[in-house]
């Protein structure tokens, strides 16, 4: 399999790239196996140009569209929201690679992922800060993140890169300069760091900055799942995720979220007063629900339920007389929508 791999890879110039970046910077490099160190590092530099100039093939993109969807059809229990890159991302640099810098990639389709284990790491520093604050208690803690004895009620997905388009290209070349090298390799023994020391620069791969990731986790209820949400989107705009956060890599940009609307709540209002007003032409209807709260709808919405009223008591309602009825509305994030009413007898005057 790997001499098949190879052998795909032959034929590779600056110009090209990879269909699959991570199986083209782990295997194509083991054919440099004897060659000089300086021939190693030009290859380095083409394998990391074909790799930066690599796109989501059509396959991720079904995937990722498939995964969407199903993120999207339960939204009573999974939870989702999307964000950008305020700058670029180094995830997983610790990781086994050929060139000693790692990137973590999607193991299929090798475009940027970000491991459902790093965001739940994240969410837990984000939630111990609300601990130290006395925002938040040890039960509720436990219940976010598990322990020995209890495992957590909550699922950390993988976030996966958001194509934008068939072109754009969503790694970059960085570099890290190690200015001291004899110095880390024997630990400080006989060879103390000096200014004579020549800075060894070393070429790696980042997911470039303004890239979009949808983030996804299941959740028991919905008060919990939007609190979560709301706790990872703190942690990945303020903590940064992946390595050298210090150095301002990893963070998102807190004016790029897009949270979807919460799921529309329909609601039956029994045993409403709706009162008709009529003025200068314009319609309103206010109903008022057993407990007082007043609801006022302009002729737009009211006109078209009217039809929805027996004949006597659209009579006696179009006379401005107040009527009696069970409202049934649909609630959206602050929008509602009247979707049917049914009168129960006329009011008292």
């Amino acid at each position: 399999m790997i001499e098949h791999c190879r052998a795909q890879l032959q034929g590779l110039t600056e110009s090209n790239s990879f269909d699959h970046p991570g199986l083209g910077l782990n295997r194509y490099l083991r054919t440099l196996s004897g060659a000089d160190n300086k021939d190693e590092k030009q290859w380095v530099t083409r394998l990391l140009t074909a790799a930066a100039a690599s796109t989501a093939n059509s396959a991720y993109s079904v995937a990722f569209r498939r995964w969407a969807e199903i993120v999207k059809a339960d939204p009573a229990r999974r939870f989702w929201f999307e964000g950008a890159l305020a700058g670029p991302l180094a995830i997983g640099l610790g990781g086994a690679s050929a060139m000693e810098i790692g990137l973590t990639v999607h193991h299929t389709y090798g475009m940027p992922v970000i491991p459902g284990s790093a965001l739940k790491g994240l969410a837990r520093r984000a939630a111990q800060i609300l601990i130290n604050e006395k925002a938040l208690t040890n039960d509720e803690f436990t219940s976010l993140f598990g322990d020995t004895k209890t495992a957590s009620y909550f699922v950390f997905h993988d976030a996966w890169y958001a194509p934008g388009s068939e072109k754009e290209r969503p790694f970059k070349r960085d570099v890290i300069t190690v200015h001291h090298p004899k110095y880390y390799q024997k630990r400080g023994k006989d060879a103390w760091p000096t200014d004579f020391d020549d800075p060894t620069p070393n070429a790696f791969l980042v997911v470039k900055p303004a890239m979009r990731f949808l983030f996804t986790m299941d959740a028991p209820s919905p008060g919990w799942g939007n609190f979560a949400c709301n706790l990872l989107r703190w942690g990945l705009e303020n903590l940064g995720a992946g390595a050298k956060t210090n150095a301002g890599y990893g963070y998102f940009d807190g004016d790029k979220w897009y949270v979807p609307p919460p799921p529309p709540v329909v609601q039956v209002w029994p045993q409403c007063t709706l009162t008709k007003r009529i003025d200068q032409g314009a319609v309103e209807v206010t109903i008022r629900t057993a407990d007082g709260v007043a609801t006022t709808l302009n002729q737009s919405k009211w006109r078209p339920l009217e039809l929805t009223l027996p004949k006597e008591t659209k009579e006696r309602f179009t006379n401005k007389r107040p009527i009696t009825a069970d409202v049934t509305v649909r609630i959206t994030g602050d929008s509602l929508q009247v979707i049917a009413i049914k009168a129960v007898g006329e009011a008292s005057a």
